[in-house]
């Protein structure tokens, strides 16, 4: 079972840079058709077909968006993960004020674990 996960894991983190990758170029695409309109409307005046150009190129801005999002929403599973040792440890209340070493073992585990959204060895979080 554990290589079965190894191997989707590994295939789908091929997909989402495959798909991180195909936001970035077309948010170039974008960057160069606006480019191209700047400098086609400098040296004359903006007409009709120019106004429809660019609303044709920003639908490349929601595809370029799209990944991006995802990107968001997996740097979000990491930082709800980081979260998991502390609301562990402080769930079990007891009464007695000795050590419960069981769950501070399973606190320990769950931290060193590093549980989150990673690709290829590269955890994504809120500040990459």
């Amino acid at each position: 079972m554990s290589s079965l996960m190894q191997s989707v894991s590994t295939v789908i983190g091929s997909c989402f840079l495959a798909v991180l990758t195909s936001g970035a170029i077309a948010l170039l695409c974008y960057a160069a058709r606006v480019l191209d309109m700047v400098v086609t409307v400098r040296n004359s005046r903006m007409t009709f077909q120019h106004i429809m150009v660019l609303l044709d190129a920003s639908s490349l801005l929601l595809v370029a968006a799209g990944p991006f999002a995802v990107l968001v929403k997996a740097s979000t599973v990491t930082e709800l993960c980081s979260r998991v040792p502390q609301m562990t440890n402080s769930s079990h209340v007891s009464l007695s004020n000795a050590v419960d070493y069981e769950r501070q073992h399973l606190v320990s585990f769950i931290a060193n674990s590093k549980a989150g959204f990673s690709v290829k060895g590269t955890q994504f979080n809120a500040t990459s």
